[in-house]
């Protein structure tokens, strides 16, 4: 109890509330600016636990993973694909030609 107290000294801008739930397993829930929430059982946790996932969740910022399918985003996408120097031919130094 006395941890969470000094988590929400030490971070002024974080709300923490503690709500009784019989029959029920302990739960953190965050609540985030733009209005998302994550929750995360922390059942059979030690004390040290519950804050290394408070200080988790302090590091979220509330957005859910996404999945990029596709390695590169671009505005002009190349017909090509990504270039590569393993495409072409190893890269050497041409001496010029000098003219008389």
């Amino acid at each position: 109890m006395t941890d969470s107290i000094n988590f929400s000294k030490r971070n002024p801008n974080v709300e923490v509330v503690v709500q009784p739930r019989p029959s029920r397993h302990p739960i953190i829930r965050a609540f985030y600016v733009n209005g998302r929430q994550r929750v995360l059982c922390v059942k059979n946790m030690q004390k040290e636990e519950v804050n290394q996932t408070l200080e988790k969740l302090m590091g979220f910022a509330g957005n859910y993973n996404r999945l990029w399918k596709k390695p590169v985003i671009s505005n002009t996408p190349s017909v090509r694909g990504i270039w590569s120097p393993f495409h072409n031919e190893p890269f050497t130094f041409k001496e010029a030609k000098k003219s008389n």
